[in-house]
């Protein structure tokens, strides 16, 4: 299932990414996008300090481009002729499935 949290809060993101973690399976794969690795390392760090998380396991952090190539390959691999969107496209399509 795919959860999307948009917040410019930190915490707040925090706080919806946590609450979506809890009732998960806890070995199930889960891959986590983030914008850049200094937001990885301090969602790492929260996480780790957060006496409500404890143990999370099968988390993958993935920057966007990567998460993009990722994804495309795993939903996508088998349609043939498929031209992977540029960044932009992928972001102004995003924009209007948002609006």
């Amino acid at each position: 299932m795919l959860k999307v949290h948009l917040s410019n809060k930190l915490e707040e993101l925090y706080t919806l990414f946590k609450g979506s973690m809890k009732g998960c399976e806890p070995f199930a794969r889960r891959l986590v996008i983030v914008p850049n690795p200094l937001i990885k390392s301090w969602l790492q760090l929260q996480m780790a300090k957060d006496p409500d998380i404890g143990i999370a396991m099968g988390l993958d952090f993935m920057g966007e481009e990567q998460a993009v190539e990722y994804l495309s390959h795993q939903f996508l691999k088998n349609q043939e002729g498929f031209r992977r969107p540029s960044l932009i496209q992928l972001a102004l399509g995003i924009e209007l499935e948002i609006k």
